[in-house]
């Protein structure tokens, strides 16, 4: 018996396809055409989009935000807005911010102004890039009480002596100064300006190690003695510096403030460092 020719399988029935009214296809029933999908993504795409940028529009609160006040212009206290010179603030959330650990490396974030390491054991603070190892012609003050050392001709940050916790802020002139604060100001000036004693009360303990046999200890107290609201703290620092050059650092710093509030009006200030 001849065999007889061969069949294909018979293919599966095709789904149902929707019917079309005025060239636009209804939902079948597994769900709705593929077209009108996208149609509905790229109806609510705009209002996405929106809903984004409203929330990272500012609010009416940025707008009022306190503005900082500098005194080391004109040497009175006023708006930085309206400070006859060019003007960089460093305050105490950006401080909290910064990975710095000490005062030098903090002044990276002002523009125009270069911090390198003469050594392993002294910062070289200029503005423009205008300075041999020991600055000479940039000021620098801890609230308003200049650290320039006459004997030196130039500023020695291992001496300044004021822990990053203890700062309030710091305000920077980038042009020169001189008739607000003598020829000491001739690239600009720094001045440092610590918290108040009595925001400074209670106990504080700060380690910090790295690299370079790196250390960093900080022990700060605080307190009301009679009239006086006082604050000691004690820094030390330690690291090894370059390789192969015997430029090690080992600095303790102890610094002492009070505040007595003679009247209403006035207060004397007591600062030892």
């Amino acid at each position: 018996m001849e065999p007889g020719p061969m069949r294909r399988p018979a293919s599966p029935p095709s789904p149902p396809q929707a019917p079309e009214v005025n060239g636009t296809s209804r939902p079948t029933q597994n769900g709705r055409a593929p077209h009108l999908r996208q149609r509905a993504v790229a109806l609510f795409a705009p209002f996405a989009i929106t809903a984004v940028s409203a929330a990272e529009l500012p609010s009416e609160l940025d707008f009022f935000e306190p503005i900082p006040q500098v005194s080391m212009a004109t040497r009175l206290p006023g708006n930085v807005l309206d400070t006859p010179a060019a003007v960089t603030v460093i305050d105490r959330a950006l401080i909290d911010a910064s990975p710095a650990t000490n005062i030098p490396e903090l002044l990276r974030l002002v523009p125009g102004f270069q911090v390198t390491m003469a050594t392993g054991a002294q910062y070289s603070v200029t503005r423009h890039g205008l300075s041999d190892q020991l600055e000479r012609r940039l000021e620098v003050l801890v609230n308003g009480n200049s650290v320039y050392l006459a004997t030196n001709a130039a500023v020695d940050w291992n001496l300044i002596g004021v822990a990053l916790e203890d700062i309030d802020r710091i305000e920077v002139i980038r042009s020169p100064n001189g008739p607000a604060l003598g020829s000491n100001a001739m690239f600009g000036s720094i001045n440092i300006i610590t918290r108040k004693p009595f925001e400074l009360a209670g106990g504080h303990l700060r380690g910090t190690g790295g690299s370079v046999d790196t250390a960093i200890g900080v022990a700060r107290i605080g307190g009301r003695l009679g009239p006086m609201d006082s604050v000691a703290t004690f820094q030390y620092r330690r690291n090894d510096g370059f390789d192969q050059i015997n430029d090690h650092t080992q600095i303790g710093n102890l610094r002492l403030q009070g505040d007595v509030d003679l009247t209403p009006t006035s207060t004397l200030d007591i600062e030892i460092m």
